[in-house]
């Protein structure tokens, strides 16, 4: 015998892991590997652990960039935007423009692979490299001579770029590469703007080479004093289905699994029973007469009754309990009124209108008969009765003849006699 409690553990399974995803999300976000949470060599996740153990406040946004803008303060906070695979557009620009010259600090990095990036609202744009130009500087060639910058001393630092920053005019170039400029910064209103042309130095790959760790570092305070840093994820995240990816985005999805667990408590409560178990209706009682009534109906709609008619009579005609129009009962026995006449009555009588023999003359119409049911003890008894009463004032008249009281006596007699018979 299966355990009741099977089903039901089952059941408060299922409702405590939507209760938990309600508040912990464990499947993560889907992502691409180029983000903070990516571990392999393109990934961001040991520029955020370095962020993170040297005193500043990390935190990751899933939120558009121009939306997080409004709700960010204006002073400390410093909004990064490392590598974004696709450009965020215009009016995500704008939020980011006003939101800097109102004193945020923002750091663009442009992605590696794709280093065409176009901030015209802060008047700079990065442009991606001549089909000729090496993306890696010689090795034969001295470090110092394919990087310069005054962030950190003459170290050993490695760097990879596809693009350029143009339209530094009015920009303080903070890192060059064979001439090109790769970094710059600005203030714009009270805040500060930095501006990278490649995200390869904010890599995992890279962040383990030299002093890349250090100028990475030094990149991000030149912007100013560090004490909250919050790296967008938002552009990063990849398209699912059009439904689900709505369903479980991260501002519908509690929604959603609040809903889940609704429907999972609906078919708990309709899987089971409450309470002892109902009886069992009894079925509704039926007419016996109920076919004939519905087909009864359907003739009298139909208009075809006499149809029905006609044919039942054909049916009993044969019986002998139907008898033609005007015809009598030769027999005067009991039995259904109306009985057919024996066979050759017809041949030897005659019409008493026409003279002409009956089988000669056309069928007539049928009438109805009545056919009663065997007689009761109060009907015999009855009958007995009656035929007394009617015997008696017919023998005492003197005035009829012979024959008459022969032929009343016997009317009176037979008991189908009507009662003035006498």
């Amino acid at each position: 015998m299966r355990a009741w409690w099977l089903p039901e553990c089952g059941w408060f399974a299922a409702l405590g892991l939507l209760v938990v995803l309600v508040a912990w999300w464990f499947p993560g976000e889907p992502t691409a590997p180029s983000d903070t949470y990516g571990t392999g060599l393109t990934g961001k996740r040991l520029f955020y652990d370095l962020v993170e153990r040297l005193g500043s406040v990390t935190e990751r946004s899933h939120v558009d960039p121009g939306i997080l803008a409004d709700e960010l303060g204006y002073s400390n906070v410093v909004l990064c935007l490392i590598g974004p695979p696709r450009d965020p557009g215009r009016r995500v620009w704008d939020d980011l423009y006003r939101w800097v010259f109102h004193g945020g600090s923002l750091l663009v990095a442009a992605s590696l692979a794709e280093p065409a990036l176009d901030l015209r609202q802060f008047g700079i744009r990065v442009a991606p490299l001549d089909d000729d130009w090496p993306e890696e500087a010689p090795e034969e060639s001295p470090p110092e001579a394919a990087v310069a910058t005054d962030l950190v001393p003459a170290g050993d630092i490695s760097w990879e770029t596809r693009g350029e920053l143009e339209n530094t005019l009015g920009w303080r170039v903070r890192l060059a590469w064979r001439g090109k400029p790769q970094a710059a910064s600005r203030k714009i209103g009270l805040g500060h703007v930095l501006v990278v042309s490649s995200d390869y130095l904010f890599s995992n790959r890279s962040l383990v080479r030299g002093d890349n760790a250090v100028l990475a570092y030094g990149l991000l305070e030149s912007l100013g004093p560090v004490q909250s840093v919050v790296f967008d994820q938002s552009l990063h995240a990849r398209g699912g289905a059009k439904v689900i990816g709505w369903l479980f985005d991260p501002s519908i999805r509690p929604f959603t699994l609040q809903f889940l667990i609704c429907v999972l408590l609906f078919a708990w409560w309709g899987s089971r029973r409450f309470g002892a178990p109902n009886e069992p209706a009894e079925p509704p009682r039926r007419s016996v007469v109920e076919h004939a009534e519905a087909l009864g109906n359907l003739h009298y709609r139909t208009g075809s009754g006499a149809w029905c008619v006609r044919s039942l009579l054909e049916f009993v005609r044969p019986f002998g309990i139907v008898r033609e129009r005007g015809r009598r009962d030769p027999r005067g026995g009991r039995g259904c009124r109306g009985g057919a006449p024996p066979a050759g009555l017809a041949s030897r009588r005659s019409h008493p209108r026409s003279g002409a023999p009956e089988s000669t003359r056309s069928t007539p119409p049928f009438e109805r008969v009545e056919c009663p049911l065997p007689p009761s003890r109060i009907g015999v008894r009855w009958r007995s009765l009656e035929s007394k009463r009617c015997s008696a004032p017919c023998w005492t008249r003197s005035a009829r003849s012979s024959s008459a009281r022969s032929s009343s006596s016997r009317a009176c007699s037979s008991p189908s006699s009507p009662r003035g018979a006498c």
